[in-house]
């Protein structure tokens, strides 16, 4: 536990998931003159997301508890979300957003102070960035500035800030990952292209692209995994991954078709966080292992994932359909 003047800090478990709706519910700013929304509000899919189920891949956040008595006075938490279900302060698949709320009657007592401070000493390191959502007219919009916070975009009547977690570095991170759906079919075009390029190979991925109808449909199957890194509104480099069910037990295997980075974009990290983003997906769908095949000889792909497995020695035969 972390000791603040007169409380601790605590991860939040999977037993604080009723406090954890009270602090969202908390957690929503209601301008000076405007009624209370109803607590019901909590049950609009887009707010209810921040906490349900907690315990989800990547979650984290603490919870203030009084050193004397134990009672729970606030709470900061972190949760990813994707490009088909995400927050108010969403940026990208590998930038989770940010929670705060302090109970009423305990503000203005250093808590917030104290959670913000905890969990950007978690994240430094862990990640790139964090987001959050809130409105311009919202005093806590200075106390996120003193931490580092910084207007990111704007997004209807409220602001997204975002603090970089990287150290020795400011801004938001240089690119952002995403998985992609049935509506982004002019990222998937691009994507081959960045195949065909990295692996030298524009007869396999330029000359016979798939239609826009191909590509949806492909994109909405529940067994194909598109993932993409982009900088700059462009795409650096991706994968394409195929979720296997299993028939020995009930369970699920993904496996990594093709993974590849511009050589421009290279030796930056991007391959990995493109894994990891993978692994976190994996977990949400409850895959037990993710497998990949690399090339003799293909020493950067061989290092990359024996930093992120187990190598096993197999061999692979190609064997045509027909005689």
């Amino acid at each position: 536990m972390k000791k603040g003047k007169s409380f601790l800090l605590r991860e939040i478990l999977t037993e604080d998931q009723d406090f954890l709706f009270e602090m969202l519910y908390l957690a929503i700013f209601v301008p000076p003159g405007t009624p209370t929304p109803d607590r019901s509000i909590l049950g609009i899919p887009e707010i209810r997301r921040y906490a349900e189920s907690w315990g989800k891949p990547g979650d984290f956040g603490y919870i203030a508890v009084d050193q004397d008595s134990g009672i729970r006075l606030g709470a900061v938490w972190l949760r990813y979300f994707n490009s088909r279900q995400h927050g108010y302060g969403y940026i990208s698949d590998d930038i989770p957003e940010m929670s705060i709320a302090v109970l009423p009657e305990k503000r203005g007592i250093g808590i917030g102070s104290a959670l913000l401070d905890g969990l950007r000493r978690y994240a430094e390191g862990r990640m790139d960035a964090v987001s959050l959502s809130v409105q311009p007219e919202n005093p806590a919009v200075r106390l996120y500035e003193r931490f580092g916070f910084v207007h990111y975009s704007k997004s209807g009547d409220s602001i997204i800030m975002c603090l970089d977690t990287r150290k020795a570095t400011t801004g938001p991170a240089e690119y952002s990952i995403h998985t992609l759906d049935g509506t982004d079919i002019d990222m998937m075009k691009e994507l081959l292209l960045v195949f065909g390029e990295a692996f030298e190979e524009p007869h396999t991925y330029h000359t016979k692209i798939p239609d826009e109808s191909y590509l949806k449909a492909l994109l909405e199957k529940d067994y194909f995994l598109a993932v993409t890194a982009e900088s700059e509104g462009k795409i650096i480099g991706g994968l394409a991954a195929y979720v296997l069910e299993k028939f020995e037990q009930n369970r699920k295997e993904i496996y990594i078709y093709d993974l590849a980075v511009l050589e421009g974009y290279r030796r930056r990290k991007v391959a990995t966080k493109i894994i990891r983003h993978l692994q976190r997906i994996a977990g949400e769908i409850g895959t037990y292992v993710i497998f990949v095949q690399a090339d003799y000889g293909d020493e950067p792909a061989v290092r990359l994932y024996e930093s992120l497995g187990i190598r096993e020695q197999v061999l692979h035969f190609d064997i045509p359909v027909h005689d």
